[in-house]
């Protein structure tokens, strides 16, 4: 146990246990990774996943908790997190954390003492992101035609050059577009057209569910959720 948790622990136990219960986990950083040791360590089941479930605002495991945007809020400060996450094999919350660094300065990582393993699946991870933005607009812009019998054509042709436009400054990395909030922010464009609406958000929505269901194997932490959501459960003998 290292000198940080041992203090945590015998200097004022029931506060710490306390906490855990009521406190934002970003107001006490610190006493959350000393729970998670402590939790993965001793095997307190619910307090280890209870802390977890916590810091699914800022590392979501479902679409769902990512479509609330709370990375808006908290932005990079999930990266405080990142070390002890890996120390306790809490896997199932690194793929939506590193999502949500896609366009946050990066240098800070450099501080943490990750390992170059770590830091290189983060990076590649981050890489492979750039250009599904646009092969979506790609896909949904040209096949649009074919579709939808050029139904609202002029509508479609303003959608597709702004798009095209995001895509590109997004892949040479002029403007680094957040795929699935870039998608998910076209979705009113026709409002007033049931057809093309219907057309557009259906495949906005396969969009963002694949490429979430995708993350864990695109930052080669695993192939799917469901395997990281077990190992991060399973307690040692």
């Amino acid at each position: 146990m290292d000198i940080g948790t041992l203090y945590f622990f015998c200097v004022n136990p029931i506060k710490l246990m306390l906490e855990s219960r009521v406190v934002d986990v970003l107001d006490h950083p610190e006493h959350v990774k000393a729970i998670l040791r402590l939790g993965k360590k001793y095997r307190a089941d619910a307090l280890f996943k209870e802390i977890l479930v916590k810091l699914e605002r800022i590392c979501p495991v479902s679409l769902s908790k990512l479509n609330l945007g709370f990375y808006k809020k908290y932005g990079s400060s999930g990266l405080q997190f990142m070390k002890v996450l890996l120390d306790v094999d809490a896997l199932y919350h690194l793929p939506g954390l590193f999502y949500n660094l896609y366009d946050e300065n990066l240098t800070e990582i450099q501080k943490l003492g990750l390992s170059p393993v770590i830091q290189a699946k983060l990076y590649r991870g981050l890489h492979l992101l750039t250009p599904e933005y646009a092969i979506f607009v790609s896909k949904t812009i040209v096949s649009y035609k074919v579709a939808r019998g050029e139904c609202c054509p002029r509508r479609w042709r303003t959608l597709q050059a702004r798009l095209c436009k995001e895509a590109i400054t997004s892949v040479f990395n002029l403007d680094r577009v957040r795929p699935m909030e870039a998608a998910g922010s076209i979705q009113t464009v026709f409002r007033n057209c049931h057809g093309c609406s219907s057309y557009l958000n259906e495949r906005i929505s396969d969009f963002r569910k694949d490429l979430f269901a995708r993350l864990p194997e695109i930052f080669d932490l695993g192939e799917s959720w469901k395997e990281l959501k077990k190992i991060t459960c399973t307690f040692p003998l």
